[in-house]
């Protein structure tokens, strides 16, 4: 969680409404989010300011093309995610995390996160109340982000990222008569931006510690065999090789060194190939 003056921001599980884990960076300042590949979020932010407010969501550089709106000390969290409306229901459909690269696993030396991790900014603004109401539509009405980003630049900078943000499933529906009080966006009040990334990826860009080389080893095997998984291809089975030492006795038969049993993993054959997958889906923005 991340407060700032009267606002709160975080990201959530989308079942549970747990926060993800939560660390910071380097300087103490900047926030990162731990995350698991596939997994199901909303953005969760909370007012208790004096202000009519409204917070603006912007995914991996995309507006999520909406606004969430606070009246004054209404301390109730909303969530954030892909906006609907229809037949006087108004819908949070969940965001969910997808991997989309390993690249850095094989690293050891620390990476750029701007190019590694995502990233979410959440800005508040005040509302100045203008005299009217006006009535939406019935709907169907949607407001999804484009996960697109079409200039050369920015795509390179995409593939070097570890997960990005997509469509999830999970809804949260309440009722809405689509009644909106006339305003204007007025002074921007906060701005808040959480980075976010798999364990691998935040270990990669110096948020979290190294584990010991056997344990790094294990983690990459492990989240490189889930992904497999995940996209129906044969996950590769590392076997070890079994290397054992006898004891070694003193004169009298007493024991010095007790004999061992190691597992060696040989990682020089491992397979580099690195794995890209693109989405270009298009969204409607309103």
């Amino acid at each position: 969680m991340v407060k700032k003056d009267d606002f709160i921001v975080e990201l959530v599980n989308a079942s549970s409404k747990e926060s993800f884990k939560e660390h910071k960076g380097k300087d103490g300042i900047d926030s990162f989010v731990e995350v698991e590949p596939e997994a199901e979020y909303f953005i969760k932010v909370a007012s208790d300011s004096y202000r009519r407010v409204s917070f603006e969501f912007i995914v991996d550089g995309m507006k999520l093309g909406y606004v969430t709106s606070f009246a004054p000390y209404e301390r109730e969290p909303q969530y954030g995610g892909n906006w609907s409306y229809n037949n006087n229901k108004s819908i949070e459909t969940s965001l969910m995390f997808q991997k989309i690269h390993q690249s850095m696993l094989q690293s050891s030396s620390e990476s750029d996160d701007s190019n590694i991790v995502g990233e979410i900014q959440v800005t508040v603004y005040e509302d100045i109340i203008l005299d009217g109401y006006y009535q939406m539509s019935s709907g169907p009405m949607k407001a999804k982000f484009d996960s697109f980003i079409p200039t050369t630049e920015a795509n390179q900078d995409k593939k070097k990222k570890q997960v990005k943000t997509t469509d999830g499933k999970t809804e949260i529906s309440k009722d809405d008569n689509g009644s909106r009080q006339n305003f204007c966006r007025g002074k921007k009040l906060e701005t808040f931006e959480l980075r976010y990334c798999t364990a691998l990826g935040l270990i990669g860009v110096g948020v979290l510690p190294k584990p010991p080389l056997y344990e790094w080893a294990k983690m990459i095997r492990l989240y490189k065999s889930q992904s497999n998984e995940k996209n129906d291809r044969p996950a590769k089975k590392l076997k070890p090789i079994i290397k054992s030492t006898s004891a070694i006795l003193d004169n009298e038969g007493k024991t010095l060194v007790e004999a061992k049993r190691y597992e060696l993993f040989d990682l020089t054959k491992e397979d580099d190939e690195n794995e890209e997958h693109e989405d270009n889906d298009t969204f409607i923005m309103i």
